[in-house]
């Protein structure tokens, strides 16, 4: 697991433990194949990091 996971799910636990509604309330992350088509405009590549934030 990455960092950036591993920050965002801890970040995840906390807001469940201490404020389930506000937690409940946040979108579900993109699906790969979402992002590729997202990111296929790009000329650039994005990062894996990137990737695992829009996943989340």
């Amino acid at each position: 697991m990455s960092n950036i996971k591993d920050a965002l799910d801890r970040i995840r636990y906390w807001f469940k433990k201490n404020h389930p509604a506000k937690i409940a309330s946040l979108a579900s992350g993109l699906s790969p194949f979402k992002i590729d088509n997202l990111f296929s405009g790009l000329s650039f590549k994005v990062s894996e990091e990137v990737r695992e934030i829009y996943q989340w």
